[in-house]
């Protein structure tokens, strides 16, 4: 018997691949978002972190990803450091925003509409594609980069 979870899911691993892979090469700002050399945007829902991990080459210049999350919010996510260290972070939040939410968040970045930082610093997000590429790109000047 065919386990169509696990089918399903190798699917989307390898089509968050190519998407993920078409963006990183791509470089170039869109009316759906930028996408540079440090940050990739999934428009979908899927288990990029997977083809990061399975994908280190294709990745190596990349430090964030933006993506939706499954209630329809926008999320910001550093890319593991390596398979061996998965949780490391190649750009961890900046200390002053992580374990923030709502207003206060708001408040440290000077940003609005964000919804949280996760107090380890790998993710964070925010409710509308807009905001949360702001996100990113101060997260992309602010964050801390892994010292290894």
């Amino acid at each position: 018997m065919v386990n169509n979870r696990r089918v399903d899911w190798q699917c989307q691993a390898g089509y968050a691949f190519l998407l993920a892979t078409a963006l990183q090469r791509s470089g170039t700002d869109s009316d759906q978002g930028r996408n540079t050399p440090t940050c990739s945007r999934v428009s979908a829902f899927l288990p990029w972190s997977q083809a990061v991990l399975n994908n280190p080459k294709a990745f190596e210049k990349c430090l964030l990803a933006v993506y939706p999350d499954r209630n329809g919010r926008w999320r910001v996510q550093s890319l593991p450091v390596s398979r061996a260290l998965r949780f490391s972070n190649r750009l961890t939040a900046p200390a002053a925003w992580r374990g923030l939410q709502g207003e206060e968040l708001d408040a440290a970045t000077g940003l609005h509409n964000m919804n949280f930082v996760h107090r380890a610093g790998f993710t964070g997000g925010a409710s509308t594609f807009e905001d949360d590429m702001q996100l990113a790109q101060l997260w992309l000047k602010q964050g801390e980069r892994f010292q290894g």
